[in-house]
């Protein structure tokens, strides 16, 4: 009964939902969460709500809707691109999986980029090749260019999601920093079912040539937000310590922790904290002992690794990217897509 009434209704539709009330109503419910976050800090490490904390948790958070958004738009988007390009299966798995090959590759290196030139840098430059696949697959005429916005895309993805977890750990106060982590995979969940939304309503309008394209460039707008917001965010302190920038490393965590007396306090801490830290990993480099070896060794930090390992291999054995990526091939119903991905 229910989805027919949805038919009914979806039917009379010519355009999808008006994308700013969604876009308004989704950062209301993120920036009342973060202030929950930022009230609910302990009180033995209390933290000063500085606007430059609010202004880079916002920012960098934000980085987890597009990797949701752009992996599982694809699902939605695939079943008029197939008709419209005539694609056969190989084709299909070609322009899922180049995503999520280059997604791969791009994570594994994104650790020596983050070294070399920091973690700001390689998040804008993330976003520029999100931006970049836009265009590229919003004006595709063949195949081969909807492969190569979707391999972009990949590059994306693999880049941020291995950058804005460390750029975040590394930036906010100790006392919300696991709280604020989480936000970036709730992001990503909240991307993903914003696709599942944009595929089921853009996917019945007249003109199809335009709603797969449609589809790929409503991703593109927080992008834009985060790519113009971004360059006014600092470097991370941990990475200013690590190339001997003190001085500058000190100004970040103060514009973090406010310039009160126990903001200044907090900020020397943790540049003392930071140089101890940096001081061990040069004389383990030395020494030529690897890290990983002496993190097995100690039973607290092993017991963390496995934990958090283990999470995120149960996550994937649960095959929830199978759900969403692969529903062309067994379901054209998009209602029940949206009804799927909204209780994973």
């Amino acid at each position: 009964m229910i989805h027919e009434h949805f038919l009914r209704f979806r039917n009379k539709v010519l355009f999808p939902p008006p994308l700013p009330l969604i876009l308004l109503l989704v950062l209301v419910i993120f920036f009342f969460k973060l202030h929950l976050l930022m009230m609910d800090s302990d009180e033995m490490t209390p933290t000063k709500t500085t606007p430059t904390l609010i202004f880079l948790c916002v920012m960098a958070v934000m980085g987890g809707f597009p990797i949701g958004y752009f992996t599982t738009i694809i699902s939605g988007a695939m079943l008029i691109i197939q008709s419209q390009f005539l694609l056969d299966d190989q084709w299909l798995q070609i322009i899922v999986s180049t995503t999520v090959a280059a997604a791969a590759i791009f994570a594994l290196l994104g650790g020596w980029f983050n070294q070399r030139i920091g973690r700001k840098k390689v998040i804008l430059v993330s976003c520029l090749f999100y931006i970049i696949g836009c265009i590229v697959i919003s004006v595709a005429t063949n195949k081969e260019a909807i492969v190569a916005g979707r391999f972009l895309h990949g590059i994306a993805i693999g880049l941020s999601s291995c950058t804005i977890p460390p750029y975040l750990a590394e930036c906010v106060p100790t006392n919300i920093r696991g709280r604020l982590l989480i936000m970036f995979p709730v992001l990503i969940a909240l991307g993903q079912w914003a696709a599942c939304i944009f595929a089921a309503s853009l996917s019945y309008l007249r003109d199809k040539n335009c709603s797969w394209r449609i589809m790929f460039g409503i991703g593109g707008i927080p992008v834009l937000i985060k790519l113009f917001g971004f360059p006014f965010m600092p470097e991370s302190p941990r990475w200013l310590v690590s190339k001997g920038y003190i001085d500058e490393a000190f100004k970040v965590l103060k514009s973090i922790y406010g310039k009160t007396d126990k903001g200044i306090a907090m900020a020397q801490m943790n540049i003392n904290s930071m140089t101890e830290v940096d001081h061990a990993e040069e004389s383990h480099t030395r020494k030529r002992e690897c890290m990983l070896f002496k993190l097995l060794r100690n039973r607290a930090s092993r017991k963390a690794l496995i934990v958090g390992c283990a999470l995120q291999i149960f996550q994937q054995l649960s095959a929830v990217n199978v759900v969403m990526q692969e529903k062309y091939y067994y379901n054209n119903d998009d209602f029940s897509f949206v009804i799927v991905n909204f209780f994973n």
